[in-house]
């Protein structure tokens, strides 16, 4: 009878501590995406951004340290999404179909690193997550208006501008 109790007693303590714990991870997250149910932490939405006729909005992950040193360049990633993730990026809802894979979600985890080395040279980067609004319409017209914009409003080293993408999205590289 007393063991039955104090296993009841454990098992109560187990369930309040693991309430609580879930409590705090669930207001901890920030910038929710509920079509891929992963707190979203690192990456900024900037969404309703007229950058080309189908560019309407996107996402980006800045390197650490980028406010502090305001004359560094960093080389730029666009990574361009597939037809499964088109939206017209006027919202953070909509722009979560664009980070909620591939690269995107790879940095956002943790799985890819922020910094690659090169002969013991630390680089970081800015990577871009535009949001195609269609792939019937878009062209490299408008990945040209996303290059232009990015060195117009970021600190890029122009002569670092790397492009990849997802399925359709490697289509327009």
């Amino acid at each position: 009878m007393i063991l039955f109790t104090k296993t009841r007693l454990l098992f109560f303590i187990l369930f309040v501590v693991l309430l609580t714990d879930a409590s705090t991870l669930l207001q901890a997250q920030t910038n929710q995406c509920s079509i891929c149910w992963v707190p979203i932490t690192r990456h900024r939405f900037v969404p309703r951004v007229n950058v080309s006729n189908s560019i309407k909005g996107y996402a980006e992950i800045l390197p650490a340290g980028y406010n502090a040193n305001p004359a560094k360049k960093y080389p730029l990633i666009l990574f361009i999404h597939g037809v499964g993730s088109v939206g017209d990026g006027q919202s953070v809802d909509a722009l979560c179909y664009a980070v909620c894979g591939a690269l995107p979600m790879k940095l956002e985890q943790g799985r890819v690193s922020e910094t690659v080395y090169s002969n013991g040279q630390p680089y970081s980067f800015i990577v871009l997550t535009p949001q195609i609004t269609s792939f019937g319409t878009v062209n490299s017209g408008d990945i040209q208006s996303l290059i232009n914009y990015a060195i117009a409003n970021y600190r890029v080293d122009i002569n670092r501008i790397y492009l990849t993408g997802l399925s359709s999205g490697s289509d327009l590289i």
